[in-house]
């Protein structure tokens, strides 16, 4: 009966995946928009400024969800959803309504794909992957690092962006792994595959909107 808990945890991923999509073009026409440049004015401050709300998300959500408490999972769901979101907004500032509607879809189809292609990965071979999530931590460790020297040096910047994005594209793969695996509940792994499928979005975003904006 695998197949009942990976429906569970994929319904549990997208209702919060299609949740934190809308919010985008939602806070895009909020002061979050104002916050979001302030903080990149200087990139190692950004990266402080959205991994605190993401980090300080995942744990009290997960452990909300451990240990049966609602209202520190809603909690940290809602400071997950405040920082992808609000990332997400600063991005698609100042497009109209439509192309911002067109770079979503877009993003999330690329997004889909890279994700079929890690579950791909992880179904085909049927190997640990317990190791991606070791290594999604070192590449966030490198962010910092590569973020600090980028604040000084732009050029270094293109390391973090890249680091980060092989960050959450490892943390996806991992969190497919505990899917695949049923070492949690279906919510708990609905969760993870959210938070690493959003990490992986927004990277693809910034892409997306890069180029469909200087077209």
């Amino acid at each position: 009966m695998n197949y009942i808990n990976e429906t569970k945890t994929l319904l549990a991923a997208s209702a919060l995946i299609l949740l934190n999509i809308t919010l985008m073009p939602a806070f895009a026409q909020t002061p979050l928009v104002d916050v979001f440049h302030l903080a990149w004015q200087v990139p190692i401050v950004g990266v402080i400024v959205y991994s605190i709300p993401l980090i300080a998300g995942a744990y009290i959500a997960k452990r909300g969800l451990k240990e049966s408490k609602n209202a520190w999972t809603w909690g940290g769901i809602s400071l997950l959803q405040l920082a992808y979101g609000s990332f997400g907004a600063g991005i698609l500032a100042g497009a109209a309504l439509s192309t911002q509607a067109t770079i979503l879809a877009i993003t999330t189809v690329v997004t889909v794909g890279i994700t079929i292609l890690a579950a791909a990965l992880v179904y085909i071979t049927d190997k640990n992957f317990q190791w991606a999530g070791t290594y999604s931590t070192y590449a966030f460790i490198g962010v910092f690092l590569t973020a600090l020297i980028g604040s000084l040096t732009p050029i270094v910047l293109i390391f973090a962006f890249l680091l980060a994005f092989t960050g959450f594209l490892l943390y996806l793969i991992y969190e497919i792994w505990h899917m695949k695996n049923h070492t949690r509940t279906p919510l708990e792994n609905g969760l993870g595959i959210y938070i690493a499928f959003a990490g992986v979005f927004i990277h693809v975003l910034q892409i997306v909107a890069r180029n469909y904006l200087e077209e």
